[in-house]
């Protein structure tokens, strides 16, 4: 049996994870038995102290404004975050010399036993290849684990898959320190099935230990490397399978509420410098939007599905397409919300129109910056108008829309960060847009970077004692431990840049409510009418509902009322028949009492004074 993981990663999961997911659906469907166990949720749920403590050492990059100015406290750049502290963990401190301090100390217990557990129980499960979806925000985790399940059942055999993997000396030092046995490079269906098949036909020793997806393989490939062609058609590629999952765990608000992750493209139509993505897809190609809507058809009967949230990296990559999905989603009346990622570039209040019309709530819009000289640097198709333009027509049209914000970008001036903070600051966009800004972090794989790297008198390495290793180990440490370190004078206004914006921020989750409406978003229209039934009993919220109740309508103060004498809204509607005499065979005004309940129910619960279960 093959057993994928995804072990813990930054943030909280609200839907499950989708590479898995798709991948054992895809094994499946080609005779192998597999089988998906998602540790970054057990974790959340079952040790969020840990989980946040994962977090905080391999799973966010460095933010020069936390920290002192000194090479010993700067976290690595986008490689393997805190790479001395995972090296003497994986060690047990014997060979690599890394000073920990009490709280490093004390998360490493922690992170032993947790292992530990986890070990024990995937060797439970009987299973024979286990595969580990890896990110650079997840990959500490799985390397620790990994080798922990080689120590303790060395007939396992492992691999690795995902993005961190597109980096050569990442694979380097995942295969010298024999932490994995295989290595998939790109995209995973067919890499993974044709290891899988020869590891069944001729035993764990094959001529080769990485797997390269065709579209990204090097021209000339060594004695350990194999290149597999990748599905050519995205059409033929089964639904992922979620079957194995409780996905009432992943939406803690209302246990009814079902969103399920989806994608309905590969790669970027964009070539930003300062992302890494273009390493891993290089082109952008697209499912049918027939094949997309009966995978959504299907989540909804399938696992009760309410929302999906795709996963491409844009969802108008081809606006044609865009046009068509969501016009097919009018027409065949699918009642259900999507949320996705979008570059501003090529939509306009037209095609956002129908893209609220289908159920779109929310779009997370690459804005990034809104100066043209550095938009043109970072090769960003986009202008101050453009991006403007876009949040107003999704504001007027319902769409809640996520703007993300670089800060700190190579060549941005006083006057450039003046100017954004000024975009942000426009009146139209206050408590109407959501600002989710980050400091620019140089990530491996991306032109930015490796002009950085290039011009850099010295890569840097952390003052970590490895020479109990290899010189040739030395050499791959030293590719993974590097940092950026710039000037002074960059440190010091990045880090007055971010006290500003968090200035900024405090504001915003104020004026937005974010756990509720912008994170959960529990208060849409459509959601509450997909849970708000005439069997439903509402619950009061507030503790000063007497003083709330004389300011409201009479329809919602008898609603009031049901809800402290524990009536479910049919229970009030029977009531309602009574006081005003109407017989059995009113149907039509009874509907019409029946609804405006649910309307007004609808206004409680969006004030905040009414919740469900």
């Amino acid at each position: 049996m093959v057993l994928l993981l995804f072990c813990p990663s930054k943030g909280t999961p609200n839907h499950p994870p989708l590479a898995i997911s798709s991948l054992a659906s895809y094994l499946k469907e080609n005779k192998i038995e597999s089988s998906v166990l998602d540790i970054n949720k057990s974790i959340n749920i079952e040790n969020a102290e840990l989980s946040n403590k994962i977090n905080h050492y391999f799973a966010n990059p460095s933010s020069f404004y936390e920290y002192p100015v000194d090479v010993e406290t700067i976290k690595n750049i986008d490689t393997i975050y805190n790479f001395p502290l995972l090296l003497s963990i994986l060690e047990r401190n014997e060979k690599a010399q890394y000073c920990m301090d009490d709280d490093e100390k004390l998360f490493a217990e922690q992170l032993e036993t947790e292992i530990e557990y986890r070990a024990d129980q995937i060797i439970k499960s009987n299973a024979k290849y286990v595969g580990f979806s890896t990110y650079i925000s997840n990959i500490a985790y799985s390397c620790i684990l990994s080798k922990r399940l080689k120590e303790k059942n060395s007939d396992i055999i492992t691999f690795f898959g995902g993005s961190s993997t597109a980096y050569s000396p990442i694979r380097e030092f995942l295969l010298s320190m024999k932490i994995v046995d295989f290595i998939v490079v790109g995209e995973g269906e067919n890499p993974i099935l044709h290891l899988i098949q020869n590891l069944k036909e001729y035993g764990a020793s094959l001529h080769y230990n990485t797997i390269y997806s065709a579209n990204i393989a090097p021209s000339s490939l060594k004695d350990n490397e194999i290149a597999v062609p990748i599905v050519s058609d995205l059409d033929t590629l089964p639904f992922p399978d979620f079957s194995s999952y409780d996905l009432t765990l992943y939406y803690p608000v209302n246990k009814e509420y079902i969103i399920l992750p989806i994608v309905s493209s590969r790669g970027c139509i964009n070539q930003c410098a300062y992302c890494s993505e273009t390493q891993y897809w290089r082109k952008f190609r697209q499912r049918s939007v027939d094949n997309v809507i009966q995978e959504i058809k299907s989540g909804i009967d399938k696992y009760n599905a309410k929302a999906f949230f795709f996963h491409d990296s844009l969802i108008n990559g081809n606006i044609k397409w865009l046009n068509e999905f969501c016009e097919k989603i009018i027409e065949e009346q699918l009642d259900i919300q999507w949320y996705s990622f979008a570059s501003v570039q090529n939509l306009d209040y037209e095609i956002l129109k129908k893209v609220r019309q289908s159920g779109c709530a929310r779009l997370t819009l690459g804005i990034e910056h809104i100066s043209t000289k550095i938009l043109k640097e970072m090769s960003k198709h986009s202008s101050f108008e453009k991006a403007k333009q876009v949040l107003e027509d999704c504001i007027e049209l319902g769409i809640l829309p996520v703007a993300n914000i670089i800060y700190g970008l190579p060549g941005e001036s006083d006057e450039d960060f003046a100017n954004l903070l000024y975009f942000m600051a426009l009146p139209q966009f206050k408590g109407n847009v959501y600002f989710a800004f980050r400091p620019f972090e140089i990530r491996v794989g991306s032109s930015v970077t490796d002009k950085i790297i290039e011009e850099m008198k010295e890569i840097y390495v952390k003052n970590t004692d490895f020479s109990m290793f290899t010189q040739e180990m030395q050499k791959i440490f030293q590719k993974i431990n590097i940092y950026w370190l710039p000037d002074k004078n960059y440190i010091d206004k990045l880090t007055s840049k971010k006290n500003v914006l968090d200035k900024f921020l405090r504001t915003q989750e104020l004026e937005l409510n974010t756990q509720r409406t912008v994170v959960l978003r529990y208060d849409i229209v459509p959601v509450l009418k997909s849970i708000i039934k005439l069997e439903s009993i509402p619950l009061i919220k507030t503790d000063h509902i007497q003083e709330i109740e004389a300011n409201l309508p009479y329809i919602q103060q008898i609603i009031i009322m049901g809800a402290e004498e524990k009536m479910s809204l049919l229970e009030m509607s029977e009531q309602m028949y009574s006081e005003l005499n109407l017989d059995d065979s009113n149907e039509i005004e009874k509907n019409k009492i029946e609804q405006i309940l649910i309307d007004n129910a609808i206004l409680l619960t969006q004030k905040d004074i009414l919740q469900w279960n």
